[in-house]
């Protein structure tokens, strides 16, 4: 992509669809969620943090009955590839457990509460983005408005529970658009 707001900045196609769809009035507020989503989704390499999350729900299920669920944990972590998604959950999982959660009740609030952390992190960055877009010319200061704008609203709108839901099952196609048909693809 060459042309919108983040055409100079060292971000995805996706996040690039994205910065387009903030300054145009073609876009809806549902494209625009749906596309976070599916970036945010790319972003979290929900293959591997999927799995993840299924070995940690199989430990915990266990952990009722091991005297330190924190070093069982940790060990699950261990064994699959780190990334910032995986790094907040596992810092909001001991937490829940330090708090006194039981082990088994514990994933699913650090699940959503890492969601909403993703979140937040995500939408901080594009807010630095559209800065920066704006500060190289590449954004007019009314897009600027109008993208900060829309970015707020976007991952404000944002359905939580479906996004953890997602995320945790490793559903990566939930939030892309469907492929369109082509003539020759069409009905019989």
């Amino acid at each position: 992509m060459t042309d919108g707001p983040f055409r100079n900045s060292r971000l995805s196609t996706r996040w690039q669809k994205f910065g387009e769809q903030l300054v145009s009035d073609a876009a809806s507020p549902a494209e625009r969620v749906k596309q976070a989503c599916h970036s945010m989704m790319t972003d979290a390499g929900v293959r591997e943090f999927s799995s993840m999350v299924r070995d940690l729900s199989s430990c915990l299920a266990r952990s009722q009955l091991t005297l330190d669920p924190v070093a069982d944990v940790e060990a699950v972590i261990e064994r699959h590839l780190m990334s910032s998604l995986s790094d907040i959950l596992r810092r909001t999982l001991i937490a829940n457990l330090h708090d006194g959660v039981s082990p088994a009740e514990a994933l699913q609030p650090a699940m959503e509460a890492t969601t909403q952390e993703w979140i937040g992190i995500v939408k901080n960055r594009l807010e630095e983005h559209c800065i920066q877009a704006r500060d190289m010319g590449d954004m007019s200061r009314a897009d600027y408005q109008k993208g900060l704008e829309r970015n707020a609203e976007a991952f404000s709108s944002i359905d939580v529970p479906n996004l953890c839901q997602a995320m945790k099952v490793g559903d990566r196609r939930a939030f892309s658009s469907p492929r369109l048909m082509t003539v020759d693809e069409g009905p019989e």
